[in-house]
């Protein structure tokens, strides 16, 4: 917030900055500013975890997608036998 106010008001320099006790000079400030969000990084986490659990659902969905598919390879293969 404060880096956006900085580049609307150009006379306003960010030279440093305490974090938890530390000392930050000011690239570390710019670059801590640069960091998504808690909420935004909750919900890359979110996304992390939950994709492989996603990818193993979707294997699970796809074997009796694909017995379906060769039973009814075989049922048209009888129908073309049959006729």
């Amino acid at each position: 917030m404060l880096t956006e106010f900085a580049k609307r008001f150009p006379a306003l320099e960010l030279r440093g900055g305490v974090l938890t006790g530390q000392l930050l000079d000011g690239e570390q400030v710019r670059s801590l500013a640069k960091m998504p969000g808690r909420l935004e990084l909750l919900s890359m986490l979110a996304g992390v975890v939950a994709a492989p659990l996603r990818n193993f659902a979707g294997g699970l969905a796809a074997i009796p997608r694909g017995l379906v598919n060769a039973l009814a390879a075989v049922k048209d293969q009888k129908e073309k036998q049959a006729a």
